[in-house]
């Protein structure tokens, strides 16, 4: 009977802990998040915007910078200095509160791109940086960088918006108290114009992807990146109509280009279409 009563005590105090969300330094575990990044539509959210947890529900592309241009996705000029870069419209960073999380693992970034009035020939520089950051988006520090570049961005001459991942590698970084984690993205000076991007719309669903440390059951309840993602991995927009990741990614290495969103939907051809007019000629590069 006293080993019982001891093994009770045993149980109490685990669901005591738990209740506190305790963490248990032993039985630590990587877990995959993904968080998207959003796009109010209204200017409000450029250069400083939110990586949020539901998925893209929109079906047109917005126009996030009204007071650059009239068209839909965001415009970014050429040239930007780096991950201290503070011209807004040099840069957009997409961040979320973070601190006292731990970042253990593969981090990557997907985004839709295109090169002013697409394009088919300029060559094109993309940066991404993983950056830890204020709260407000300010005093940002590079965690990791990542850098797509090339000598004809469009090699497909497709006309339109290119899906490209942005691969930071394994990162162990512990996000300092009080502050954000996120992905700031500029344009490179090397680039022969500006850039376009397009994210947060159902064809266009732009997400971060990061692995973070879950010492015990959880991890720090005010963090942004706290949560179990229902089981552990939320990987739905590593798919698509084209098979998956994996397969995706083959066929991307083979072709030698980053893969193309082939939808066939007759809706967005005609998005596209009206892309392609709408994003005409203007004072930046």
């Amino acid at each position: 009977m006293r080993s019982w009563r001891l093994s009770v005590s045993s149980v109490a105090a685990l669901l005591a802990c738990l209740a506190s969300l305790c963490t248990i330094a032993t039985n630590a575990a990587a877990l995959t998040i993904v968080r998207y990044l959003d796009g109010v539509g209204d200017g409000s959210d450029v250069p400083v915007a939110l990586l949020k947890v539901p998925a893209p529900t929109d079906t047109t592309l917005a126009n996030y910078d009204p007071g650059r241009d009239a068209f839909p996705g965001l415009w970014l000029r050429q040239g930007g200095s780096g991950v201290g870069e503070s011209d807004p419209t040099l840069y957009q960073l997409w961040r979320i509160p973070a601190g006292g999380s731990t970042i253990n693992g593969a981090v990557s970034m997907t985004i839709w791109t295109a090169m002013r009035n697409f394009d088919l020939s300029a060559n094109g520089t993309l940066v991404a940086f993983l950056v830890e950051c204020n709260a407000d988006g300010t005093g940002c520090v590079q965690i990791a960088s990542a850098t797509v570049s090339r000598p004809d961005w469009d090699v497909g001459d497709t006309g339109t918006w290119i899906q490209d991942t942005f691969n930071f590698g394994i990162v162990n970084h512990t996000v300092n108290s009080g502050k954000s984690v996120g992905f700031k993205v500029i344009v490179g000076p090397s680039s022969a114009r500006d850039m376009w991007l397009a994210y947060d719309t159902v064809n266009y669903p732009a997400w971060g992807q990061l692995t973070i440390l879950a010492p015990g059951i959880s991890v720090t309840p005010t963090s942004g990146l706290t949560t179990t993602e229902s089981g552990g991995t939320q990987l739905e927009h590593a798919t698509n109509r084209n098979g998956d990741g994996r397969e995706r990614f083959r066929r991307r290495r083979q072709r030698g280009i980053h893969h193309r969103d082939g939808s066939s939907d007759q809706h967005r051809r005609q998005l596209q279409r009206d892309e392609r007019v709408g994003r005409g000629g203007h004072e930046y590069r």
